[in-house]
């Protein structure tokens, strides 16, 4: 008989296949070139970069989940490049580099699987804005993952759960509670069922959608949106009271759910304004052209996911197997790496002297059309003639 310890125990999957994991390894190397010389102490040394990432686990397969250890197999004769969902790093693209199988008569086995990290960028075959599409499905497969730790959590409290997750409910409903849920979002369409689970998370996601709905009017600056959405936490976690994790998983999901549509909507700007930033002219000489989007730059684009990855993983601390959060990280951090790729860079620059912002674009490089979107990056600056003290400026 296999035996199998009960500690440090974590969920995974590798295309689609869920695995059991009980140990788990990671190997990081540099491949560093050396240059010895004759009767010279030590080597010059040149760094070429990591070697391939490396990553060992050992899967159990028990009971009725015995023949899963099958698809394994079959996985092993596949030649692509397979979707790994690692229990701490998210998605990771990987191949098999060689499986070693334990089973007895006992319906158990034992599976070390060695995994080797392929880097090259993939092939994107899909519609950009397919970000906000898998982030509502991620969300909804949250929903399901966040009933069943409810349910453990219920469990776990023994005779005081049910009345807890009650409390709960009650605390989310008197949340904003002036604010009414629209009607045809993706929170009003799901369904939770009717037991209570899913009268519990379903309260949460109306709550954290009430909060959504409330700071509305902050949309036009993503940045601070994301902000104020992810500092509702300590209201909510009020609420919840002894189901303060679960709370986290609720806010997190929203976040991440609204951070989806803020880069599919930032790319859909960016392809219809082009990229162009030259002002056009009639022969008058009436400005005639429209100003061009103001699309997010890489500091806003790295604060929004570095707020969405903060509660991601103040959630995940609580709940390890939520699944949906990790696939949701991992989505979102590709849409933000896209993002940059044509997203201005931006750096903090200290004029002493009072300098007009024109002037300001000619050093640093920029059409003096740009003045504009400094004056929106910079919504701090008062007379644009006389500029002195901290500058933000694109690069």
């Amino acid at each position: 008989m296999i035996s199998m310890a009960t500690q440090n125990r974590y969920n995974a999957s590798i295309s689609g296949v869920p695995l059991e994991c009980q140990t788990l390894e990671d190997g990081f190397s540099k491949a560093i070139s050396k240059r010895e010389i004759p009767y010279v102490d030590g080597a010059e040394t040149d760094d070429l970069g990591l070697k391939a990432r490396t990553c060992k686990i050992r899967c159990y397969f028990l009971g009725e989940n015995y023949s899963r250890h099958l698809d394994l197999i079959t996985l092993l004769q596949e030649r692509g490049v397979l979707e790994f969902i690692h229990p701490v790093y998210g998605l990771l693209k990987v191949r098999i580099e060689d499986l070693v199988l334990r089973h007895d008569d006992s319906d158990s086995a034992e599976v070390d699987l060695n995994l080797v990290e392929d880097s090259r960028p993939q092939a994107q075959v899909s519609s950009w804005h397919d970000v906000q599409a898998a982030a509502e499905e991620q969300f909804e497969a949250s929903v399901a993952e966040q009933k069943e730790s409810v349910l453990a959590k219920i469990k776990a409290l023994a005779s005081a759960g049910e009345a807890s997750a009650e409390s709960a409910i009650a605390g989310f409903e008197g949340i904003l509670s002036d604010v009414t849920n629209p009607a045809n979002t993706l929170t009003a369409v799901i369904d939770y069922g009717t037991d209570l689970p899913g009268r519990f998370v379903q309260a949460a996601a109306q709550a954290t959608e009430r909060y959504a709905v409330a700071y509305q009017a902050l949309k036009d600056a993503p940045e601070l949106f994301v902000q104020k959405l992810a500092a509702s936490i300590t209201e909510l976690r009020a609420a919840a009271g002894m189901f303060s994790a679960q709370a986290d998983s609720a806010l997190a999901a929203r976040l991440a759910l609204e951070a989806g549509g803020v880069f599919s909507t930032d790319e859909a700007g960016r392809g219809q304004a082009g990229q162009s930033e030259q002002p056009g002219f009639d022969y008058e000489g009436r400005r005639t052209s429209v100003p061009n989007y103001d699309a997010l730059n890489s500091r806003q684009i790295e604060a929004i996911l570095s707020t969405i990855n903060t509660s991601i993983n103040q959630a995940l601390a609580g709940d390890r197997g939520n699944l949906a959060l990790k696939q949701l990280a991992a989505d979102l951090g590709a849409a933000a790496l896209r993002l940059k790729q044509t997203a201005a860079n931006v750096i903090t620059v200290r004029v002493s002297h009072p300098t007009p912002l024109h002037l300001l674009c000619l050093r640093y490089n920029l059409p003096y059309s740009a003045a504009e979107n400094l004056l929106a990056l910079n919504p701090g600056i008062k007379d644009p003639n006389r500029i002195t003290g901290e500058v933000l400026i694109y690069v």
